[in-house]
């Protein structure tokens, strides 16, 4: 996500730079002819310097928008593992791009109205999600285990002595002892020896024992309670982190549909002040305007046109990024939502 980030950043900062340029270069015209005008007695001194200090301003502002480029192409280079000073070449155009995008957003998805159906596939494909699960569920399986595994601790030992009245020893006598212990009956720890003893070929002996440990394990009841409260302190911790998850995921929605919104509304706008703007050039050519004041509504239409792109390149971040969240492929989001409405 760094990268694409990066990636429209730029392509961001191009067309920001295209659109100062674009002004800058209006600007130079019409400073051009209130020289001419002022020369010709037609405009006063004040209007001039005052329109030439203004584009000055946008001069720098050009300036300015472009080392923000070179700052931004540096950062891609760097995420891209490429020396700071390669020039990578942006195939891809944003006003192309979003030229084709118009006729999706005629009529486009309001994603906010299928949240709940867009959060359910987010929360089964989340790998986070999917961790703290786990986590849980080992938890909750390992506290089942130690209170319910009692299989026993088996020992076998065996010992052969030599007896007789003369050297060298010939009567063996054989012992076997089987020593079966409950280690994990941690309220009455039990341990249970059968032991046999064999000489001259027969069974000589047996010596059977079990023992109760007088001194129970008084922690047990306290290990449990607190295995209970670690369980549902995660329990706990996992509901506030869905939460805090679905309130990360409702503002991405939330930034998708906003940004749908406000592409609609800045190219409303930005056609009803191009209008103006052609009417106001006729009254400047007839003197009812001044010029100042027409460059004014020009930076005004200039920033409208940067709050476009954008909001543009803001939502194809955010469908990129809602395109990877719920695993759906690179360019699909649209598609793949209708088959939720």
């Amino acid at each position: 996500t760094q990268i694409i980030s990066l990636y429209y950043q730029c392509l961001l900062q191009m067309e920001l730079l295209k659109i100062k340029k674009d002004l800058e270069e209006n600007a130079g015209f019409q400073i051009e002819v209130l020289k001419k005008e002022f020369e010709m007695g037609r405009a006063l001194e004040n209007d001039y310097l005052e329109y030439l200090i203004y584009y000055k301003e946008l001069q720098n502002d050009t300036k300015k928008a472009s080392r923000e480029l070179e700052s931004c192409l540096r950062q891609f280079n760097v995420a891209l593992n490429l020396p700071s000073e390669t020039k990578v070449e942006f195939r891809e155009d944003l006003s192309e791009k979003f030229s084709a995008d118009e006729k999706l957003l005629e009529n486009p998805l309001v994603l906010e109205k299928i949240i709940d159906k867009l959060w359910i596939r987010f929360y089964q494909t989340s790998i986070d999600v999917k961790k703290q699960n786990i986590t849980l569920d080992y938890a909750k399986k390992q506290k089942a285990f130690s209170e319910k595994f009692y299989l026993p601790e088996i020992y076998l030992s065996a010992a052969v002595t030599l007896n007789g009245t003369d050297y060298p020893l010939s009567e063996p006598d054989y012992s076997v002892k089987l020593n079966v212990s409950f280690p994990n009956a941690k309220i009455i720890p039990i341990n249970y020896t059968n032991g046999y003893g064999i000489s001259k070929n027969r069974l000589s002996s047996v010596k059977n024992s079990s023992t109760v440990k007088a001194t129970p394990d008084l922690t047990y009841s306290l290990e449990r309670k607190n295995s209970d409260i670690s369980i549902q302190t995660q329990i706990g911790q996992r509901q506030e982190n869905d939460e805090a998850l679905y309130e990360t995921f409702f503002n991405q929605i939330s930034t998708y549909d906003d940004s749908v919104d406000s592409i609609k509304l800045l190219n409303e706008t930005i056609q009803i002040q191009k209008r103006r703007l052609e009417i106001n050039e006729q009254q400047v050519n007839i003197g009812k305007m001044r010029r100042i004041d027409l460059l004014d509504q020009m930076s005004e239409l200039a920033g409208k046109e940067i709050e476009l792109i954008s909001s543009k390149v803001q939502l194809l971040q955010s469908q990129y990024n809602l395109e990877i969240i719920l695993d759906f492929p690179f360019g699909g989001l649209t598609d793949a939502c209708k088959k939720y409405y």
